[in-house]
């Protein structure tokens, strides 16, 4: 993941991934099945250009739980990119 914020063009796929998130919720709320399919392919296209670290974070992150040290360590590094996303 430090990789991710040590890259300008991968930080910003990064933001640009949390954002597509947010959307993705909203669509789901509205029940709007097109739109949330686009926003998937969207959201999967940019997670295959961050790399295949970055896909089995977040396919373990469901698996660990956030109040162990690992689960401490990965939610702090998160944390980090979240707020390079706030500049």
């Amino acid at each position: 993941m430090q990789s991710i914020g040590a890259d300008k063009a991968k930080t910003q796929k990064y933001c640009d991934l949390a954002k597509l998130g947010e959307e993705m919720d909203a669509a789901e709320q509205k029940k709007d099945q097109k739109k949330l399919d686009e926003l998937e392919k969207k959201s999967n296209d940019l997670m295959a250009q961050l790399g295949p670290d970055y896909a089995k974070l977040m396919d373990g992150l469901q698996s660990v739980n956030a109040e162990s040290k690992e689960g401490k360590e990965i939610g702090a590094v998160m944390e980090g990119l979240d707020k390079l996303c706030a500049k």
